[in-house]
Parts: structure tokens; C-alpha cells; sequence
């Protein structure tokens, strides 16, 4: 995966082993679970310019292949996906 910041500026590359059978919101719950990106909570995953629904199985992803990257896209943030994040950073 690989994470840019809003001016599409290149951040870094997260490498992660998934299944087929995985959801997208996993891999996103992954994300927001690992140390190096769990500062982005209010982002979307795209492939070549796509942006995924997060209720996909990975195997129904068209395009999506082994070696493939996501890229981590910043989403605006908004008053109930505020609160959302609020409470995941009081219960840490």
C-alpha cells in the first residue's frame, strides 16, 4: 500500500500479506491498527485511480492482483466521522 498525503505527495509504502476472501474495510481497520499509519483515521483506498467499496471482497476487486498497490487517499473529515475518531483515541 502506499500512502500519500492531500497534496499527493508520496509518504510511504506499507507492505501486508491479505486474502482473497478479506473485505477492503479490513485492510482499512489493519491500517488504522498498525503504528506508521494509525494517525490517518478519514481515508479511502484506491487502485489505479478507483476508489474500493469498502464491503468488496478483495477477490471481487477488478484489477486487483497479486503485487498490486493501494494507495491511501485522505478523506475530508465530518462531524460524525469527528466524534468516531474522538472516541477511538480516548479508548487508547
Amino acid at each position: 500500500m502506499r500512502q500519500q498525503d492531500k497534496a499527493g505527495d508520496e509518504i510511504s509504502y506499507v507492505a501486508m500479506q491479505v486474502s482473497s476472501m478479506e473485505l477492503v474495510q479490513e485492510i482499512y481497520q489493519i491500517l488504522i491498527d498498525k503504528e506508521e499509519t494509525c494517525h490517518r483515521t478519514c481515508f479511502s483506498l484506491q487502485l489505479d485511480g478507483t476508489t474500493l467499496d469498502n464491503f468488496a471482497e478483495l477477490k471481487n476487486v477488478e484489477g486487483l492482483k497479486e503485487g498490486s498497490v493501494l494507495k491511501v487517499v485522505e478523506g475530508c473529515y465530518y462531524a460524525g466521522r469527528i466524534c468516531c475518531c474522538f472516541l477511538l483515541a480516548r479508548n487508547l
